[in-house]
C-alpha cells in the first residue's frame, strides 16, 4: 500500500547507492531490487510502456543521467513504431503478409485500423517535405486510397523495423526486406515506417495533439532517459495522483513530489497514470465487406466447438475449447451492424497523427472486377 512518497524515495536512494556499483551494476540492479519487490509493500515492476513514475528518483538525488543511458538490456524499454501499408500495398493484397512479417520476427501489433487518409492527413504526415517539388505528389498519392495504418511495439522496433522495410528507393532494397520482394518503383514502395524513436514522446503526449505546447512536450520527454515502472496496490491510481501533486509544482502543496523538487510546469519531475485501465487480452476488431460476407463468413469460422468444426474452418484448424474459440464472427446482418455500431463508434488511444477516430474506410479494391461479376 502506498502511505506516503517515502516510498519513492526509498525506491530512489536505493538506485543511488546501486550506482555506486558502476552503471551496468546499477541499471541491473535496480531491476532485480524491482523484480523482487523490494521496494515496498507494492511489487514494482520495470517495463515497457509503463507510466513514468520514477524520474523523480533520479532528477531529485542527483542520479547521474549515464547510468540510465547505458543502462543494459535489463532495463531497456520497448519501443513503439508507426507502421503504415501504403494504398499501392493494399491494392496489391499485401496486408497478411506484411503483419505477418512483423508477427514473426517477435513483435507486437498494439494498434491498427483502415482508413483513406484526407488530403489535410497526407499533408501532416509528409510535413517534413513540404516545399519540396515532390511535396504534391506524396500527398495525392497518399490520399488516393486506403492506408493500413498500425503500431508495433517491441524492441528496437524503429531500428530494426527500417531494415526490414528496406530502402525507399525498391531496387536498393535487398532480396527479403518488403520493398526488395514488393515493390520497383520509389513512388510506390507499399510501405512507410517511422525513422525515430520520437514516436513514442508523441504517443504519451498525443491527448494534447494540436495544441501549441504539444512539440514542446514531446521534445522534452525524448530528451533524454527516463524510468518508466508500473506499481501495485489499493488506489494506487488515485493516491499516487496525491503523492505527485499537480501539474504546475507551485500549486502543489509541500510534502508532495512535485510541491518538493519542482518549480516549473515544463520540469515537473514525475508523470503518473491518471486513471484505471481494467481489462483482459487485447483483441482485434475488424469489419470485412463483402456479397454473402456474413453468411460464409461464419462458414469460414466453423462451429461454436471447435471439435465440432470441419477442418479448413478457422475453429476446426485453430481450436480445441468452446471457451477458447479463437474467434467471433456476426450471425446476422442485423446483428454485424450493432456489433459494428459497438466497436467503431470512438477513438480509443491515440497515436501522433493517425489515430485520432475510428472510422470504417470506402473504396473498391482493384481486384474487385475479378472476383464479382
Amino acid at each position: 500500500m502506498f502511505k506516503s512518497s517515502r516510498v519513492f524515495l526509498r525506491a530512489a536512494r536505493q538506485l543511488q547507492s546501486l550506482a555506486q556499483q558502476g552503471s551496468r551494476g546499477a541499471a541491473c540492479g535496480l531491476h532485480s531490487a524491482a523484480a523482487a519487490g523490494k521496494f515496498s509493500s507494492t511489487r514494482p515492476v520495470y517495463g515497457a510502456g509503463a507510466a513514468v513514475l520514477m524520474v523523480a528518483g533520479a532528477a531529485m538525488l542527483g542520479f547521474a543521467p549515464s547510468v540510465l543511458a547505458d543502462a543494459p538490456a535489463c532495463l531497456e524499454r520497448e519501443e513503439l513504431s508507426f507502421i503504415m501499408i501504403k494504398p499501392d500495398g493494399v491494392q496489391r493484397g499485401l496486408i497478411s503478409d506484411i503483419i505477418a512479417r512483423f508477427e514473426r520476427k517477435g513483435y507486437k501489433l498494439v494498434g491498427i485500423k483502415v482508413l483513406v487518409p484526407t488530403q489535410a492527413l497526407a499533408a501532416k504526415h509528409y510535413a517534413e517535405h513540404d516545399g519540396k517539388p515532390f511535396f504534391p505528389k506524396l500527398v495525392n498519392f497518399l490520399s488516393s486510397g486506403p492506408v493500413v495504418a498500425m503500431v508495433w511495439e517491441g524492441k528496437s522496433v524503429v531500428k530494426y523495423g527500417r531494415t526490414m522495410i528496406g530502402a525507399t528507393n525498391p531496387l536498393a532494397s535487398s532480396p527479403g526486406t518488403i520493398r526488395g520482394d514488393y515493390g520497383i518503383d520509389t513512388g510506390r514502395n507499399i510501405i512507410h515506417g517511422s525513422d525515430s524513436v520520437e514516436a513514442l514522446a508523441a504517443k504519451h503526449y498525443a491527448e494534447h495533439d494540436g495544441k501549441p505546447f504539444f512539440p514542446k512536450l514531446v521534445n522534452f520527454l525524448s530528451s533524454g532517459p527516463v524510468v518508466a515502472m508500473v506499481w501495485e496496490g489499493k488506489s494506487v491510481v488515485k493516491y499516487g495522483r496525491t503523492m505527485i501533486g499537480a501539474t504546475n509544482p507551485l500549486a502543489s502543496p509541500p510534502g508532495t513530489i512535485r510541491g518538493d523538487y519542482g518549480i516549473d510546469t515544463g520540469r515537473n519531475i514525475i508523470h503518473g497514470s491518471d486513471s484505471v485501465e481494467v481489462r483482459g487480452g487485447p483483441v482485434v476488431a475488424m469489419v470485412w465487406e463483402g456479397k454473402s460476407v456474413v453468411k460464409y463468413g461464419r462458414t469460414m469460422i466453423g462451429a461454436t466447438n471447435p471439435l465440432a468444426s470441419p477442418p479448413g474452418t478457422i475453429r476446426g484448424d485453430y481450436g480445441i475449447d468452446t471457451g477458447r474459440n479463437i474467434i467471433h464472427g456476426s450471425d446476422s446482418v442485423e446483428s454485424a451492424q450493432r456489433e459494428i455500431a459497438l466497436w467503431f463508434k470512438s477513438a480509443q488511444r491515440e497515436i501522433a497523427l493517425w489515430f485520432k477516430a475510428e472510422e470504417l474506410a470506402d473504396y473498391t479494391p482493384s481486384t474487385a472486377a475479378w472476383v464479382y461479376e
